[in-house]
């Protein structure tokens, strides 16, 4: 598996390109599984059930105010925020279907990282 450390702390929409991108490439089987590990910036990361949901306009607008980078992050459930002190662990790799397996492959992922 490949590390990558790259980091845009400056530009959270930059980090989240980036991630967007390795997701794309390893789904394509252009590149083989990465783990890219980072201290972002300060960032409140949306989810697509948060973009639905009654309030996301004054949430992000919350977020900015309080100095956090407000983005719709492509997985995951609800908002995320972290910041400098935060450690960042992306896991990347194939697999099948995107939605089918997500708690086991949360739960294998977090007992191998421990």
């Amino acid at each position: 598996m490949e590390l990558l450390r790259d980091r845009f702390p400056d530009d959270p929409a930059l980090d989240a390109a980036v991630t967007h991108a390795l997701l794309r490439q390893v789904g394509a089987g252009a590149r083989g599984p990465v783990a890219r590990v980072f201290r972002p910036g300060a960032t409140m990361a949306f989810g697509r059930l948060d973009a639905l949901a009654p309030g996301y306009d004054a949430a992000r607008a919350a977020a900015r105010e309080h100095g956090y980078v407000p983005l719709l992050r492509l997985g995951g459930g609800h908002a995320a925020g972290y910041d400098e002190q935060s450690l960042l662990v992306e896991v990347i790799r194939p697999v099948e279907t995107i939605a089918e397996g997500v708690n086991e492959r949360f739960t294998s992922t977090s007992r191998d990282c421990s």
